[in-house]
């Protein structure tokens, strides 16, 4: 039987703090969409709370990689919600 070893130098906090800002940033846009808007049921309520969510996770990443992204970092949370409004829009048709 193998085992594996881990070096101390390949575990990265810094990596891991920028998934956690996703790990974060997600239940907490979705929990702004859903006190926001409501329900997801139309294709507007979904644009809106795609937009909403997208914003919300976009700031928490943004936070934590403005030194890595630059001045894109004040535009990321506009990026992402513009990208998720319609992702969730298409999603939620019947």
């Amino acid at each position: 039987m193998s085992t594996l070893t881990v070096s101390p130098s390949a575990v990265r906090p810094r990596a891991a703090l920028r998934w956690l800002a996703s790990f974060v940033g997600f239940p907490l846009g979705g929990l702004a969409a859903m006190l926001l808007v409501g329900p997801v049921d139309s294709a507007p309520a979904a644009a809106a709370g795609g937009l909403l969510s997208g914003a919300v996770v976009g700031l928490a990443q943004a936070v934590v990689l403005r030194h890595r992204l630059g001045r894109l970092a004040a535009v990321w949370p506009i990026y992402l919600a513009g990208a998720w409004a319609p992702g969730w829009t298409v999603t939620t048709q019947r």
